[in-house]
């Protein structure tokens, strides 16, 4: 405490030398501290804004779930993909350019000279080349087919000369999209062991066409107008049965005094889009693959670009695609199945199979015409075809000289002006 002051000391306001008022004395010291201010970084929000924010917090904890879709972002680091994508494509071009078979020349080049819109590149060839490439098109088709195809293009622009333009300079030419052909001589898979291990991998597999689609326009490209600002954009579609992913909102920023764009705002515009041609099939199992006492089983496969309308139904094949699924379209009984998809396979290369046990036309080579002329011209040729007809049963020569007659011999029945 300080000891009090007499009045006669203490200033007056009417002394002529302090014009200032007096000054109030307390008994006790005063703590002074500066006024609290809050952080630059972190600016008090205004009540109606907290309200705000606290409002649309509110909805977190009800149960819902949510989720992104995350097929249109890279996974893992990007520059490692980046790196790894590059690579790839150096590699692919580098296979494309400078494989050499084992007769010493460039299939794959020359190919590509002879025909400008597809190559059909074999799996070994390319495991010869570089297998960890090859490992990486049998496991993720989706991802490196199309650089491959890209690799493709490039080589073939390499390859052509340049041109004369419309000015009279030299121009590089143009030159349109490459689609690779896979093959393969790997077994085939069956039917009834396709599973969810095989999705968006390669498989083959084998059997009967039963059924082929008329064709259609797939859109590769989708260019969306906004209803709003009409600002255009554009978005790829998946290959094969997919679709495109179609943004909700539009990324124009609006003026002051500028209505802002409501939520899906894109209406699609078929003028400026690009298609390709697309055509589905349905392969059944081969009748010797089916077990004694079930139904064969089918499944849909999907072609397009060079490989349209060139399968009919009839034929055997024996196809290389990669194990998709898409959304089929809903109905009452799969309303509730949002996770439940329909499997296909997209083909990246198909051909026509040639066994002992087709249907279709036999091949036979040089030696084995040959072969066969010489057994023709043998004075005891009829007597050995009848040996060879079963062998393991005794005796009924008679009944075998017959089925020998009926296998190389006959007439042409004709019944009422009908060929048969």
């Amino acid at each position: 405490r300080f000891p009090a002051k007499p009045s006669s000391l203490l200033p007056s306001s009417r002394h002529p030398s302090h014009p200032h008022p007096p000054r109030r004395l307390l008994s006790s010291p005063i703590l002074l501290h500066p006024p609290r201010r809050h952080p630059p970084h972190a600016p008090a929000r205004p009540p109606r804004r907290r309200a705000a924010a606290a409002a649309a917090m509110s909805g977190w904890d009800e149960g819902a779930v949510f989720y992104s879709d995350q097929a249109q972002f890279p996974q893992g680091d990007p520059a490692a993909a980046d790196i790894t994508r590059h690579s790839a494509l150096r590699k692919f071009k580098e296979f494309l350019r400078g494989f050499t078979s084992p007769t010493g020349d460039f299939p794959y080049r020359e190919s590509l000279v002879h025909n400008r819109d597809h190559v059909t590149v074999a799996i070994e060839d390319l495991d010869a080349f570089d297998a960890e490439l090859a490992d990486r098109i049998r496991k993720a088709p989706a991802d490196y087919l199309p650089l491959f195809e890209t690799a493709g293009s490039e080589v073939l622009a390499s390859l052509r000369s340049k041109v004369a333009g419309e000015t009279g300079e030299m121009e590089e030419p143009v030159t349109g999209d490459v689609q690779i052909f896979l093959s393969s001589k790997e077994n085939c898979v069956s039917m009834r062991s396709i599973g969810a291990d095989y999705m968006s991998k390669l498989v083959k597999i084998a059997g009967i066409a039963i059924a082929a689609s008329r064709v259609k326009a797939k859109a590769t490209h989708v260019t969306l107008l906004c209803k709003n600002c009409r600002s255009v954009r554009t978005v790829p579609c998946r290959p094969g049965l997919g679709g495109a992913i179609v943004p909700r909102s539009c990324d124009h920023v609006p003026q002051p005094g500028e209505e802002p764009c409501p939520l899906d705002p894109w209406i699609a515009v078929p003028d400026k889009s690009k298609y390709v041609d697309l055509q589905t099939l349905k392969l059944q199992e081969n009748p010797e693959d089916v077990p004694t006492g079930e139904l064969p089983r089918n499944v849909l496969l999907s072609v397009d670009r060079h490989l349209v309308q060139t399968i009919v139904p009839g034929t055997r094949l024996t196809v290389i695609g990669i194990y998709s699924v898409f959304q089929a379209s809903g109905t009452n009984n799969q309303k509730g199945a949002v996770g439940v998809k329909q499997p296909y396979i997209r083909i990246v290369g198909l051909e026509q199979s040639r066994d002992d046990n087709t249907n279709g036309p036999s091949h036979f080579t040089l030696d084995e015409e040959m072969e066969f002329k010489e057994f023709a011209q043998r004075p005891d040729a009829y007597a050995k075809i009848c040996s060879m007809i079963g062998p393991s049963i005794y005796g009924h020569g008679d009944v075998k000289k017959a089925i020998a007659c009926l296998l190389f011999g006959g007439s042409k029945k004709v019944f009422d002006i009908i060929s048969l």
